[in-house]
């Protein structure tokens, strides 16, 4: 998945904390799941930027094009589900309460 559509799905992550918990990472070298809070888009320059995210907790900066695919767990699967299209096409896996996007499958 290309650095902007990444940009683009943090974005939205963002902007919908109401809905949006979190997020739980799986990079490209190993299967140690890493989550994440989701931050508000008054913060979010803090925490992204065009390449990836400058900190993920315990591991240090991740770029967008080491995530193999992240979680997003939501309190209304419904909403995300009519607000993940706005991306464009996406691989997604989905559950009950969560939703699982993938970079690399």
């Amino acid at each position: 998945m290309s650095n902007s559509k990444w940009l683009k799905l943090f974005k939205l992550v963002s902007d919908n904390l109401n809905i949006i918990n979190g997020y739980t990472i799986i990079d490209i070298y190993d299967d140690i799941p890493c989550f994440v809070d989701a931050v508000d888009l008054i913060h979010f320059e803090e925490v992204y930027n065009t390449d990836g995210i400058k900190d993920v907790i315990r591991r240090g900066p991740m770029l967008f094009k080491e995530i193999r695919w992240i979680e997003l767990h939501a309190n209304d699967a419904g909403f995300l589900e009519k607000i993940l299209p706005q991306l464009g096409e996406l691989v997604i896996e989905k559950d009950e309460n969560s939703f699982k996007i993938y970079g690399y499958k």
